[in-house]
């Protein structure tokens, strides 16, 4: 059974809000307490030193702008959401919702179906996922819902969430386009490469959101459906 918390009655740990991320495998730090791998030049392993983080990633998944295309059949909307549910993964949400306390219910508090805590699974789980999987994957993987599952640890793990969760980035388009009412590009606001639109959160302010905003659902295809 399921208690009221949300929470198995068996392991009360087991997802609740504010715990730590599960490690699948013990952590191994270069100075034993914190120091990641590769942080000291002078620790060698196998007689060499291990080459910097983002070097290991630039050589394996490197893609030139001229090769990124968009997708016919997915918008930046995809992007977007999965953005929006993987910083809730990490425990690092972009904002806070204050929809549910004007009707008195706390998602940390409560597990009633309501706004915006139930929509975030229906849309993840009926458009996000199979769009990122594929149908047949998703069919073989994930199915139906098949009732709740008092066996199943839905603890978040470090390593999906700061590994193989951020392929989400790849789907980031190299360039960002600011567009009016009618989704053509906002005279005065020409489209912007991404190294110009991270970190310039003024732009908010003195170009205003909705330009930005606009250019989401039409950048690209038809998603969500």
């Amino acid at each position: 059974m399921r208690a009221l918390a949300c929470f198995c009655r068996d392991h009360p740990r087991w997802g609740a809000s504010n715990t730590a991320l599960a490690r699948w495998l013990p952590p191994v730090y270069e100075d034993g307490i914190s120091e990641p791998r590769g942080w000291n030049p002078h620790f060698l392993y196998h007689g060499v030193p291990l080459p910097p983080v983002r070097e290991v990633t630039r050589q394996v998944i490197e893609v030139s702008n001229e090769a990124v295309t968009e997708d016919d059949q997915y918008t930046d909307m995809l992007m977007a959401w999965g953005q929006y549910i993987g910083h809730d993964i990490a425990f690092t949400p972009q904002s806070v919702s204050e929809a549910p306390f004007g009707g008195g219910a706390d998602c940390q508090l409560t597990c009633e179906n309501r706004n915006p805590c139930f929509p975030i699974q229906i849309i993840t789980l009926r458009d996000y996922v199979p769009s990122i999987l594929g149908p047949e994957a998703f069919g073989q993987h994930v199915g139906p819902y098949k009732g709740y599952d008092p066996t199943v640890d839905p603890t978040v793990s470090n390593v999906f969430s700061t590994a193989a969760f951020r392929f989400g980035h790849t789907t980031v388009h190299p360039v960002v386009r600011r567009l009016n009412a009618s989704f053509q590009e906002q005279p005065g606001l020409p489209p912007l490469s991404l190294q110009d639109a991270f970190f310039s959160p003024w732009r908010l302010l003195k170009e205003g959101t909705p330009a930005t905003l606009l250019s989401l659902p039409p950048q690209g295809g038809a998603w969500p459906p």
